[in-house]
This record gives C-alpha cells, structure tokens and sequence, in this order.
C-alpha cells in the first residue's frame, strides 16, 4: 500500500509539471510525439491515475492555453521493475481532431514519467472537449482512459 501511494504522488507530481502550449506552439505538428514531462501553463486531467499494470499509471488530460486552444496529453508513469512497450491512439470525436490519431511505439523504461503529445488545435473557448486515450501495453489488451473539459 505504501508503495502504491508514493507512485500515485509521484504520477500526481508529473501530471503537475506537464506540458505547455500557446497559439504558436512548436508541439503543434501533425502527429502525436512522446515527450519528457515539464511545466504547463493551464493543464486539467481527469482524477484517478489508472493502473494498466501493477505500478504502471497512465492520466488522460487536455492543455488548454486559454486562449481557445487544446491539446490532448497522455501522461505514463512506469513505476513497474521493467519496460514497457507502448501503443497509444487519441481519440476527441472531432471536439480537437477529426481523426484518430496515434502516437508512435515507444518502450518506457521503469522510473520514467513520459507523456504522448498531440497537436495543438484551435477549438475556441467554451467548447466542451472530449479526449479518449486507447492504450495497448507490451501488446496486451487494451485499455481507455478518457477526460471530458470545458475550455476556458
């Protein structure tokens, strides 16, 4: 239980310093890219911290610059003694991107905290945002975890 709780902080610590954007962002290209987790400027994820593993946490979230753009992020804590191999799909049912989006196969290595980075997109202020995360780990079944947001 004790060490449960100290990966929760520290994927609670990660989610904290995620990744930031602005109308002009360099992340904004046309696939989804795996990134160290920094400093965001306005980030909202959905609350649990989901286990795919034991010990490896995902948290689905949508960075929003307040400015009416969006981007979807995928922040991945592999607190597990091994690598794991990564699959990941975005999905926003056309509220940021028409089309599903993928980020590429990435193995993360245990103790890395990394996110998946997709574009950023103009989708206005106050429009409802819906952000599905598809995971697949070491090619076993697959898992989603999903945030729906209201941008500022």
């Amino acid at each position: 239980m004790r060490t449960f709780g100290k990966s929760i902080a520290a994927l609670g610590a990660a989610t904290a310093a995620v990744i930031g954007l602005s109308s002009t962002s360099a992340a904004a290209a046309d696939n989804p890219i795996w990134m160290d987790v920094r400093p965001a400027f306005t980030k909202h994820c959905n609350d649990t911290n989901t286990a795919i593993y034991d010990k490896l946490f995902v948290q689905s979230c949508v960075v929003d610059n307040g400015a009416g753009y969006a981007q979807a992020v995928l922040i991945v804590s592999n607190q597990t003694a091994s690598s794991i191999t990564m699959d990941v799909e975005v999905e926003s049912f056309s509220t940021i991107y028409e089309d599903p989006l993928n980020c590429p196969r990435r193995t993360v290595t245990p103790g890395k905290q990394i996110a998946c980075v997709a574009p950023t997109e103009r989708v206005g202020r106050g429009k409802d945002v819906r952000v599905w995360h598809h995971i697949r780990a070491n090619g076993d079944f697959g898992q989603t975890v999903a945030y729906d947001y209201k941008m500022k």
